[in-house]
């Protein structure tokens, strides 16, 4: 998301929450003193994947926007595709990076007048720290250690991308520019990582979801808009880059062309955005701790996408109506 959109907020998850929900299971880079969510403990070797899904990424968090089409789902092999470095978001120059209650200083740490390249770079490594962290907590996405890049196959051409693969899913980082996106670039850029799925553990193509929540229609959500999420959606409700399976669109509860709704296990969602709260947490305290993982790396952007004024972290929720970020998750397809 990116705080030059335009576009509420609720009471943050409680600490207690995600102890509850992350019962023998912890993550030390969560920092809550349990084991083993990463690993299924006693059970058989999970079966690998066997098809490919492919998701398209606008900016680094917009991944959060389909995460229950992610989170603890065994199919799929996930491909996400980060299409730009979000270098544009008002919040990319760093002015507003927290200090302490557990949120994670970007590296290397952006300043107000520093260049687009260390946005870049620090939103990069938001991102792969954020997907890091997950796929510690979810066996289903796992860690990407093998890193490649791969040239655009036109001399000087947009679509070299940065590579990495793991045995449950991998991440290909393209810069196509934050703002600049259009559906040919966002179809462009699915085609160059379809071209090299033989690197992947499995060839089999299934489908394609856009990260890219963008509502100007209906007020009982979260109204939020910017142009490289409507490239990603136009680009899959009008071409799928030569894909035959179904492409899910993450939209709003009361568009009509609703036809999925997919809700991510709580344990997930606690552990992407806890706050800590004792006994209650005042609407976005402060003073509260991150303890979700999505939080910890992504607070330093976060936003009132109503106001789109600076929040202590990010607003969470069970629907679209208090945050695009949300639990509950709707998609039309096409």
């Amino acid at each position: 998301m990116g705080a030059g959109a335009t576009g509420g907020p609720s009471p943050a998850l409680s600490r207690r929450a995600l102890l509850r929900g992350l019962t023998g299971a912890g993550v030390a880079a969560l920092g809550v003193p349990l084991l083993g969510l990463g690993k299924r403990a006693g059970a058989d070797p999970p079966a690998p994947p066997s098809r490919l899904r492919y998701v398209l990424v606008p900016h680094p968090d917009d991944e959060f926007d389909a995460w229950s089409l992610l989170a603890d789902e065994t199919d799929h092999y996930k491909v996400l595709i980060l299409l730009t470095r979000g270098e544009h978001s008002g919040f990319a120059d760093g002015h507003a990076i927290k200090t302490g209650h557990r949120m994670i200083v970007p590296d290397p740490r952006p300043s107000p007048g520093c260049t687009p390249s260390v946005k870049k770079a620090a939103r990069l490594g938001a991102w792969h720290g954020f997907l890091d962290d997950m796929g510690l907590i979810d066996w289903t996405l796992g860690t990407c250690p093998r890193s490649l890049q791969i040239p655009d196959p036109v001399s000087g051409g947009p679509y070299t991308f940065d590579l990495r693969i793991g045995p449950r899913s991998a991440r290909a980082a393209f810069d196509l520019g934050d703002g600049t996106l259009s559906p040919a670039r966002v179809i462009g850029a699915l085609r160059a990582v379809r071209a090299v799925r033989s690197e992947f553990p499995t060839q089999v193509e299934d489908d394609v979801v856009g990260a890219a929540y963008n509502n100007v229609a209906f007020p009982d959500a979260v109204l939020y808009h910017h142009s490289d999420h409507v490239a990603v959606q136009d680009a899959l409700r009008s071409s799928k880059g030569g894909l035959t399976g179904p492409a899910y669109v993450r939209t709003v509860p009361s568009d009509p062309a609703v036809a999925l709704t997919e809700t991510m296990p709580e344990r997930i969602y606690q552990a992407a955005m806890a706050m800590s709260a004792i006994p209650a947490d005042p609407l976005l305290n402060p003073d509260a701790d991150a303890y979700g993982a999505f939080q910890r790396h992504y607070g330093w952007l976060a936003f009132d996408m109503r106001s789109k004024s600076e929040t202590a972290y990010w607003p969470t929720g069970d629907t679209a109506a208090v945050t695009p970020f949300c639990r509950t998750q709707t998609f039309s397809i096409d």
